[in-house]
C-alpha cells in the first residue's frame, strides 16, 4: 500500500504485500486488529495494485477492498488514484482519491489532489497537496489537507521527514494535527476514528533487503477527541509491513 514501485523506481514487475497493525485504546476502549493482503503488478512504468483489508472489533469482522493505479507520466511526474468499498459498518462505504506528483527546481516536489471517504451515512471531501524538498540523505514534506464535513470545515496538518541510508531504506517521522481523514497513518482509518480530532506523532523503519524484500515497522501515539464522551482518548499503534518484488 505505501512503497509504491512507480514513486520508489523499482523494476521488478510483480509484488505481493501484507501488513498488520494493532491499535491500543488506553481509555477503556476495544482493541482493534488492521490487516490487509495487496497484489501489484507493473506494466509500461505504471502500476496497478488490488488490497482486501480486513478489521476485528467489538467481536465482529468487516472486510473492505480497494485498487490503486500509479501511473508514472513522465521521469518527474505520477499519479495516484483509488476507490475502495466495504459493505462492512466497520469500514467506510466508499473511499476514493486521485493526486497528481511532480518534482521540479532539481530537489523540490509537489502535489495536488483530493481524497473523499464516505463513511455510513455521511461524508468526508478532503482537497489536498504536499510540498516537499531533498536535502542530502533527509527528505522532508508538508501536507495541509481541507476536510469538508457536514457539520463543518477543518484544516489539517501532516508534517513528515525521512533520513535514507540507502536508496530505499529510511527511519521517518512525523506529526499530524487536525480532523483524521483516513490518510494520517500506513493503515486506513475505519469507520469509528473517521472525522475525529486527532493529534498524533508516528516514526518508522523501512529496511529494502537484497532490493526484492521490503520490511516496515512503524508505531505511534495520537489523541482522539470523542464528542460523546466530550474529552480526548488516547491510542497507542504498532505495525509491520512486508512486500516482495518478483
Amino acid at each position: 500500500m505505501f512503497f509504491s514501485i512507480v514513486a520508489q523506481g523499482q523494476s521488478l514487475p510483480n509484488s505481493i504485500e501484507a501488513g498488520w497493525r494493532f491499535d491500543d485504546f488506553l481509555d477503556g476502549l476495544s482493541d482493534r486488529n488492521i490487516a490487509y493482503l495487496q497484489y501489484g503488478r507493473k506494466f509500461n512504468n505504471h502500476e496497478l495494485l488490488f488490497r482486501v483489508n480486513s478489521v476485528w472489533r467489538f467481536g465482529t469482522t468487516g472486510v473492505q477492498g480497494e485498487i490503486d493505479f500509479y501511473p508514472k507520466f513522465s521521469e518527474k511526474a505520477y499519479g495516484y488514484f483509488n476507490i475502495g468499498y466495504s459493505g462492512s459498518p466497520l469500514f467506510p462505504q466508499w473511499r476514493a482519491g486521485a493526486e497528481y506528483f511532480t518534482g521540479f527546481a532539481r530537489k523540490w516536489e509537489a502535489s495536488l489532489g483530493i481524497r473523499t471517504i464516505f463513511p455510513q451515512g455521511t461524508s468526508i471531501i478532503a482537497p489536498t497537496g504536499t510540498i516537499g524538498v531533498y536535502l542530502g540523505r533527509w527528505y522532508t514534506y508538508l501536507r495541509p489537507t481541507l476536510n469538508i464535513l457536514p457539520d463543518g470545515v477543518s484544516l489539517s496538518v501532516l508534517w513528515d521527514t525521512r533520513y535514507y541510508w540507502t536508496d530505499f531504506s529510511f527511519l521517518q517521522l512525523y506529526l499530524f494535527r487536525g480532523t483524521d481523514n483516513g490518510t494520517i497513518r500506513d493503515f486506513n482509518a475505519i469507520e469509528n476514528t473517521l472525522g475525529l480530532d486527532t493529534y498524533l506523532i508516528r516514526t518508522a523503519v523501512n529496511f529494502n533487503l537484497q532490493q526484492k524484500t521490503i520490511l516496515k515497522i512503524g508505531t505511534d501515539y495520537s489523541w482522539l477527541f470523542i464528542p460523546e464522551r466530550d474529552s480526548f482518548i488516547r491510542d497507542w499503534g504498532f505495525d509491520i509491513t512486508l512486500r516482495r518484488n518478483f
